[in-house]
């Protein structure tokens, strides 16, 4: 019986690179100085992506909603920034401004990258391949690690040195586990024996609690306790009033040592930096106090004069020498910066992104599984970190397109790269359906 061969196309490849890149930047930028701008390149290219389907063909309404509210968000802040003038540096400004809007851009032009792609199934097999050996790779040094053969970590919780592989850190390391179990997940939907990778994704979990974290304590809980109820009970999950506030008090009970913490302990960093986001809100009330004042990287480099006026320069996490607590948390500085208005654009953008996902997710119980992972997740870390600023989130919203329904119309009606067998691999050239229009 003759084997089907894997062809992919030039657009699979150039998708797969370029995941892989933004997947791996945490490692790549310590090796190459030009790969730290991995995500805003992608960001760039899937925003060229964006204007030029939009002005061809036309896009999605929910995209259209989200790009209207990106637009509106742009135009206050903006606005805020010009009457304000606590910040002048265009390249701040700029920094700023793409920054605010990376994850959401990535999001909807790999959506539109992907769509011609009518089978996702060769991309995610490549992909969760990778992961997996990278998975195997950690497994080993965790052991190397506990075994104190090879020390990777000296942070210490519980007891017990936390494992950080070579990164900067545990909690680095920990932010890479979304997109390892995001792909492994989706990766099931194309497998009939799915025991093996089942096991990988136990070793992901496993490698993700040697860190120690609370979050990866509390999202491990998570993602097994929906793969219970989806995978194995087949119960189907919907988004109401209900299991968000059911949600939301699993997530407190998990996590309130750590958002007392946060946002309750007078001599913490982080609930200085809280505290003093919501008074920048009151007394900039209504748009805030623009691009590049408040909360983010942009205002930690160029070193806002807000921070000076508020005193930061003086507080330990907070001042220009040591600032890693100043671009720490998302929504205080989204409440500063842009207003009470301002926050509420965003709560909406996040809530088309979320719904967007969920709704061309649903019709296959593993993507519907990572689809509600990855919005739990991000929107609770959102929290307390800065999550929707980071180069891991634009990552992660990078593979996201590939928990979509498979496109039918595409499978059965578009006529393939005549350099490429992909969608018909036993199929020369001559006998593929042309396509109908």
């Amino acid at each position: 019986m003759q084997r089907t061969k894997l062809m992919i196309s030039l657009r699979e490849i150039l998708y797969i690179f370029a995941a892989v890149l933004v997947i791996f930047e945490i490692y790549l930028m310590e090796l190459v100085n030009v790969l730290r701008y991995t995500d805003e390149i992608i960001a760039v290219l899937c925003l060229a992506k964006i204007l030029s389907v939009a002005l061809r063909k036309g896009l999605d309404r929910m995209h259209i909603y989200m790009l209207l509210l990106m637009l509106l968000l742009l135009s206050l802040g903006l606005v805020s920034t010009y009457d304000k003038r606590l910040q002048l540096n265009w390249k701040a400004i700029l920094t700023d401004i793409g920054n605010t809007f990376k994850v959401f851009v990535t999001y909807i032009g790999a959506s539109l990258y992907l769509k011609p792609v009518g089978s996702k199934k060769r991309i995610v097999s490549v992909l969760a391949t990778v992961i997996r050996v990278f998975v195997l790779v950690l497994f080993g040094f965790m052991l190397l690690h506990f075994a104190g053969i090879y020390v990777q970590g000296n942070d210490v919780r519980y007891g017990l040195k936390s494992f950080q592989f070579i990164n900067r850190g545990a909690g680095q390391l920990s932010l890479m586990f979304y997109a390892l179990l995001t792909l492994q997940t989706v990766d099931l939907r194309y497998s009939k024996r799915k025991n093996k990778k089942l096991v990988f994704i136990g070793l992901t979990l496993l490698v993700w609690l040697t860190t120690l974290r609370t979050r990866a304590f509390m999202y491990a809980l998570i993602y097994i306790v929906l793969y219970w109820l989806i995978i194995v009970k087949d119960y189907k999950i919907t988004l109401n009033w209900k299991t968000a506030l059911l949600l939301v008090a699993v997530l407190y009970i998990l996590s309130a040592d750590q958002i007392d913490l946060y946002f309750n302990s007078p001599k913490n960093a982080r609930a200085y930096f809280v505290r003093f986001g919501i008074y920048t809100m009151q007394g900039y009330f209504p748009l805030g106090s623009g691009f590049a004042t408040y909360g983010t990287d942009a205002a930690v480099v160029y070193y806002s004069r807000l921070y000076y006026y508020f005193g930061f320069h003086k507080v330990w996490g907070l001042s220009p020498s040591n600032p890693i607590f100043a671009h720490d948390t998302y929504w205080p500085a989204i409440m500063a910066q842009f207003g009470f208005f301002g926050m509420i654009i965003m709560l909406l953008i996040v809530f088309c992104w979320a719904r967007d996902l969920i709704m061309k997710a649903k019709n296959n119980k593993f993507a519907y599984l990572a689809a509600l992972f990855i919005c739990i997740t991000q929107i609770s870390a959102s929290i307390a970190t800065a999550t929707f600023f980071h180069f891991v989130t634009v990552g992660i919203f990078f593979l996201l397109p590939l928990l979509f329904e498979e496109d039918q119309k595409t499978l059965e009606g578009r006529e393939p790269d005549e350099t490429s067998n992909g969608l018909y691999p036993n199929l020369q050239p001559s006998q593929r359906p042309v396509s109908r229009i």
